[in-house]
């Protein structure tokens, strides 16, 4: 019947069913990331940067908030500690791709709703100055957010109006 008008109705309405339901959502959750974060830099930053060739970090950090049953293995802020990624960019900014290479999904089980988060921060390397010299936005909100996009990140100097 899968191959008549009808089956294939049919077939569709069930998968309309687990969407609605959460069921394929849930079934999502525990994937690792895959997003993108996009760094622009201000006229002011991006001079001081490039004359400067230093590099800049975008660094995600993955928590999620534990389980009753899991409250013994938070760490000293009560999080889940999910992993972390960092990954260096030119002096000039660009996009960084996200595959969550240091996600431990394995510990998704101990995060109420296995519903993981990620903290994004942007900052220079320091491999040539020894301060961070970025302003950035920030990011932080759950993986299903991020998940898939390209979220747009603008830095300015430390002190930039």
């Amino acid at each position: 019947m899968v191959g008549t008008k009808a089956g294939w109705a049919m077939a569709a309405v069930a998968v309309a069913g687990l969407v609605a339901s959460g069921v394929a959502h849930a079934q999502t959750k525990g994937a690792a990331p895959n997003f993108a974060i996009a760094v622009t830099l201000s006229p002011a930053a991006a001079k001081r940067v490039g004359g400067l060739k230093e590099a800049i970090t975008v660094a995600a950090y993955y928590y999620g908030e534990p389980t009753k049953a899991a409250a013994k293995k938070a760490d000293e802020i009560g999080q889940i500690d999910l992993g972390s990624e960092e990954i260096r960019l030119g002096s000039a900014g660009g996009t960084a791709t996200f595959t969550g290479k240091g996600f431990k999904a394995d510990r998704l089980g101990w995060v109420v709703g296995r519903e993981g988060r990620v903290n994004i921060n942007v900052y220079t390397a320091r491999l040539v100055h020894p301060d961070n010299l970025l302003d950035c936005g920030l990011f932080e909100d759950t993986l299903a957010v991020a998940q898939g996009r390209t979220i747009p990140m603008t830095c300015k100097l430390i002190g930039e109006k």
